[in-house]
């Protein structure tokens, strides 16, 4: 089903983090970048993501323009 939802081609790919040990699995739609590059666009994704969880918790700032 979910396959039929999203009907573009799809790339899994594995990345080894050497800091941390671990083998992490990406799932990406773009076959142009490497498995290194994926992985560390997710890394600064989700460091942005707590950077702004921080800011709404610490800040009460109620939205951001």
């Amino acid at each position: 089903m979910a396959r039929q939802e999203y009907a573009d081609a799809l790339r899994p790919t594995d990345h080894y983090s050497q800091e941390k040990e671990l083998v992490f699995n990406f799932v990406t739609d773009n076959f142009d970048r490497s498995s290194a590059t994926t992985a560390l666009l997710y890394r600064y994704s989700r460091q942005i993501e707590i950077f702004f969880k921080w800011i709404k918790q610490h800040l009460r700032i109620f939205s951001l323009y």
